[in-house]
């Protein structure tokens, strides 16, 4: 595979940044994406560890405008690229009122592209894409 300028991945941001500049496949910055403090956390961890530059982490959430298929959810490769769990955009944010909390915003991460070809057809395909979603209780 040759070096890409920049790469954006939008899967487990642990994994996505560390490995592909490991692999030599990233040749300038590398973005990770993931929902949680902790696995963000791990990243820069990791990345410090590793005495890597170019990598960039970022918090967010992936989702659909559609609801996925079985053949989507039940593909090992997606759900590794985080499309897999994806939630339909609108049930998504529905789980989150029902919850008790009111939506402020809803802010899409443009800029923000998945690598695979099986990931880049399910993105087109499904509207898969990350999201930043600010919430408050009550």
């Amino acid at each position: 595979m040759t070096a890409i300028d920049p790469v954006r991945e939008t899967s487990s941001a642990a994994v996505s940044g560390v490995s592909l500049l490991r692999e030599g496949r990233a040749a300038g910055k590398v973005i990770g994406v993931d929902m949680t403090d902790e696995q963000l956390g791990k990243a820069e961890r990791l990345r410090a560890a590793g005495g890597l530059s170019g990598i960039e982490y970022r918090k967010g959430y992936i989702v659909t405008d559609q609801q996925l298929p079985d053949s989507v959810v039940c593909s090992a490769d997606l759900w590794a690229a985080c499309i897999g769990g994806a939630a339909q955009r609108d049930a998504y944010r529905g789980a989150i009122e029902a919850a008790g909390l009111t939506v402020l915003t809803v802010r899409e991460n443009a800029g923000h592209e998945f690598i695979s070809d099986g990931a880049q057809g399910a993105t087109k395909k499904f509207g898969v894409k990350s999201v930043s979603i600010l919430a408050k209780k009550g």
